[in-house]
């Protein structure tokens, strides 16, 4: 629950009491009950609560609130970071177009707005918009390039890359990120990118190395059946086992 982490975080960060400085008796001014750090703490406490509670067996209500609030107009980082958190549950809930659009919506978050994009791009592939989930996510790269969520990106952008018919990139981004030989599914995947460019050998390659060298990962069994599917094909070009 990586988002929800960093969402807490943020609202700490934004709810945090901001220095004040004494003013003279001739120039201060009454300041809005909405803006001390007072209310401010307030706000952020109870979006807190409301979003622990879509966790919850029954988040409608939560869900509704929360709905509310992201639905508000001027609602500030409030609004934003509302419409992040029902887009990440929706996002849970395979409520892709709903998702996309809470996402949207907190794109301008100041502070979290990357999430929004990766998320949000992660929607897209789900609604099968996987033309615009690459390009959101080649930028996010370039944007981020020490992201702690780059195996997730990088994952993402493969898939949407194949899915929209360009293997190329999935093969170029996987190939240039460094930590795809030590994840397997990293490595499944660039193995299928590979194989939908027209390039089995270098598929045959990664699934017999994760074969090999992560024989008890996930995706073992899938790697082991396509590296068998090509075999036949492949003939005497087929790796040798080293």
């Amino acid at each position: 629950f990586a988002l929800a982490c960093v969402f807490l975080f943020a609202l700490g960060a934004s709810a945090a009491p901001r220095t004040q400085h004494p003013q003279s008796k001739s120039t201060k001014k009454k300041t809005p009950a909405a803006s001390t750090p007072a209310a401010s703490s307030a706000k952020a406490s109870n979006l807190e609560q409301l979003c622990r509670g879509l966790k919850l067996k029954n988040a409608t209500p939560y869900y509704t609130k929360l709905s509310a609030i992201a639905n508000q107009k001027g609602g500030g980082v409030t609004r934003t970071r509302a419409a992040l958190a029902l887009g990440y549950y929706d996002l849970g809930k395979d409520h892709f177009a709903q998702a996309a659009q809470w996402f949207s919506r907190a794109m301008s978050d100041p502070l979290l707005h990357d999430y929004a994009v990766l998320y949000g791009a992660q929607a897209n592939i789900g609604l099968n918009k996987n033309v615009e989930a690459l390009a959101a996510l080649k930028q996010y790269k370039k944007d981020n390039p020490d992201s702690v969520l780059m195996d997730q990106a990088v994952e993402m952008l493969g898939t949407a890359a194949i899915s929209a018919g360009q293997p190329g990139e999935a093969v170029a981004a996987l190939d240039l990120y460094p930590e795809t030989k030590e994840k397997p599914a990293l490595l499944l995947l660039r193995a299928d990118a590979h194989a939908a460019f027209s390039q089995p050998l270098q598929a045959a390659i990664d699934y017999q190395t994760i074969y090999l060298k992560f024989p008890t990962s996930d995706v073992a069994g899938k790697a082991e059946e396509k590296l068998n599917s090509l075999r036949g094909s492949l003939g005497g070009k087929f790796p040798a086992i080293s």
